[in-house]
């Protein structure tokens, strides 16, 4: 989940790219130092790869042929396998994702 800061410079960094201004001009606009935009578009590059590595695309398809089972399986990066209920709450599951991911 995007920070405070990680949503304002995003922001900053995109009227940047919509305006006419160079770098140089921009950062001393909003009383920033070049070297802290391009440290923050680097590192901006660097979460967009990790999130795009985090996910993988899942195509479900319903088949009224086969029994909906008791619960399904997430299998995190590592190897750690969470076992998931058939009743369960969407807001719980993502903490619990969002706790894991981060040991």
């Amino acid at each position: 989940m995007p920070t405070p800061r990680e949503r304002e410079m995003r922001s900053l960094l995109a009227q940047l790219d919509n305006s006419a201004l160079s770098t140089r001009d921009f950062a001393d606009l909003h009383g920033m130092s070049v070297m802290t935009i391009y440290w923050w578009r680097s590192e901006l590059r660097r979460r967009d790869r990790e999130r795009d590595q985090d996910f993988v695309e899942v195509d479900i398809r319903p088949d009224t042929a086969i029994a909906a089972p008791q619960s399904f399986e997430i299998v995190l990066p590592g190897g750690l396998r969470i076992v998931v209920p058939r009743a369960y709450d969407a807001d719980e599951l993502r903490q619990l994702i969002a706790a894991v991911s981060t040991c």
